[in-house]
């Protein structure tokens, strides 16, 4: 719910939201948009995996180094957050409906 909110504050419309949260490949954004999420899952999912050529392709998509480097440290304090508020037994049950 709290995710939701927050990006219904910065104007993103509930049903993209959701999007987002359950399925990025299908959200109605553009290409663009598009090439940060997918270096964003594979930095999250597959950190191990990345390589040149997935930064090329933010890149490419038209993001400049600093939003590649913005987005790198966004995942990674992102997912340094969820590990400590999952191993603290922080965080309560939620739904992407919310």
């Amino acid at each position: 719910a709290v995710h939701m909110q927050a990006l219904q504050n910065l104007g993103v419309e509930k049903s993209v939201g959701r999007y987002l949260a359950t399925d990025y490949t299908r959200a109605p954004v553009g290409e663009k948009e598009m090439a940060v999420f997918r270096f964003a899952d594979k930095l999250t999912r597959q950190p191990d995996r990345i390589e040149q050529a997935d930064a090329g392709a933010v890149l490419k998509a038209g993001w400049d180094e600093a939003a590649l480097v913005e987005t790198v440290l966004v995942v990674a304090f992102a997912n340094y957050i969820n590990r400590v508020s999952f191993g603290l037994g922080l965080v309560g049950e939620h739904s992407a409906a919310d």
